[in-house]
């Protein structure tokens, strides 16, 4: 009996353990990199997680190697309880540099993947507010597709851009808009960004752009489609406005 009994605790105990793999991009801003200490919680919709210290990648780098600027770090950790599905999570510092994050990908074994953005570009800091709560937005994927200008200047090489959909059914946001490993925002050229996670707002309506960084950019339209529905919904600058830290927004509505 007591046998049987230990049997089933080990197999209760097991079946509540599940591990989360993390996938976190530091920004690409000049400032986002920290030797500080950052440290994670799981919000689910039954409960959260123990504050967990991200002091190891899953590839085994040493501590010293995370949070680069525009690097991307792994991370996995078992959590012993139902936590539910995934909502949110917390990040905090613990040192005296800030850390801007980027955005954050979450999959647990055998679940979906969530996906967090830090849409308002805010860092991290040390001290009495030293965390930061990033919300799981939904579960649609947005293809946008931006056309840079040719005219002379219009292209970009040090912009960081993000953009806001609103719709009939609301609006979603997305984290800065960047295809790794290649230059984005050439003179005449599309890029298309892939951004999952996100809400889906019905028919779009309206755009607005945001950037910063030490540049200048000029956007001739913008096309915005999803997963539920591919059909183009296409925002023309008919205006012809340039975009920079000291104009950085857009907002085109049709």
């Amino acid at each position: 009996m007591r046998a049987s009994l230990l049997l089933l605790a080990v197999v209760v105990l097991t079946a509540a353990n599940k591990v989360y793999k993390l996938e976190i991009l530091t920004s690409n801003a000049p400032d986002a990199a920290t030797n500080s200490t950052v440290s994670v919680s799981l919000i689910g919709e039954k409960r959260r997680s123990t504050t967990r210290r991200l002091n190891r990648k899953v590839t085994g780098e040493e501590p010293n190697d995370h949070f680069r600027r525009g690097g991307l770090d792994k991370f996995k950790f078992t959590v012993t309880k139902d936590l539910g599905r995934l909502r949110c999570i917390r990040l905090s510092v613990t040192g005296d540099n800030p850390w801007r994050v980027e955005s954050v990908r979450v999959t647990p074994k055998d679940d979906r993947t969530s996906y967090f953005y830090n849409v308002a570009g805010e860092a991290v800091r040390a001290g009495r507010s030293n965390s930061m709560k990033l919300c799981e937005q939904g579960s649609e994927t947005y293809y946008i597709t931006t056309r840079t200008s040719s005219s002379p200047g219009s292209e970009s090489g040090d912009i960081r851009v993000r953009m806001r959909i609103t719709g009939d059914r609301g609006s979603t946001e997305t984290g800065v808009l960047d295809n790794r490993g290649r230059s984005d925002f050439r003179r005449g050229a599309d890029d298309t960004f892939t951004v999952p996670g996100m809400l889906w707002v019905g028919r779009p309506m309206c755009v607005e752009v945001t950037v910063e960084g030490g540049d200048r950019w000029k956007v001739d339209y913008i096309d915005v489609r999803c997963q539920r529905n591919r059909y183009p919904f296409f925002f023309h600058n008919t205006a012809g406005q340039w975009l920079s830290d000291g104009e950085s927004v857009l907002k085109i509505c049709k």
